[in-house]
């Protein structure tokens, strides 16, 4: 994320660093950049912290954690990031983070709502939608992944 007053060839000479260890380089204004990492970084680390804290502000908290699996461990894996980091990360980028926020909270609000209508259908196509959009997405430089099981 170069600045405009950067020159080339630093831009070049980073582009090349980075490209060494493995990452895709994508050249984009400062403005891009925190309103793409607020939306695929900041706010899934924002989520898994307020998930480990609901869940431990609750009396039963031990209890429930002693029933979790996978999916909870994948889905709160970065909620043991450093906390510095992601303090200075969640206030650097803050503007971005709150509107990333807020559409979640949209989002959420229209699952929590289609739950309370009772409208079964309604709520397997909200799942649907999701399902279908994290099966259309694939980690840059990541194979494709496996629609169906080998056969043994």
């Amino acid at each position: 994320t170069p600045l405009p007053e950067t020159a080339a060839e630093q831009v070049d000479k980073a582009r090349h660093v980075w490209r060494a260890l493995g990452s895709q380089v994508r050249l984009m204004s400062p403005e891009a950049h925190d309103a793409a990492y607020a939306t695929v970084s900041h706010l899934p680390h924002l989520l898994a912290f307020a998930a480990m804290n609901a869940i431990e502000g609750q009396a039963q908290a031990r209890e429930f954690l002693e029933l979790a699996g996978p999916g909870f461990r994948d889905f709160t894996r970065i909620a043991a990031s450093d906390p510095s980091v992601w303090r200075d990360i969640l206030i650097a980028n803050q503007a971005e983070v709150l509107r990333q926020s807020e559409h979640f909270r949209a989002a959420l609000d229209a699952l929590e709502a289609t739950m309370r209508s009772g409208n079964a259908e309604a709520l397997r196509s909200l799942i649907q939608r999701a399902s279908d959009a994290r099966a259309q997405w694939q980690l840059p430089g990541a194979e494709p992944a496996c629609q169906t099981p080998p056969a043994l």
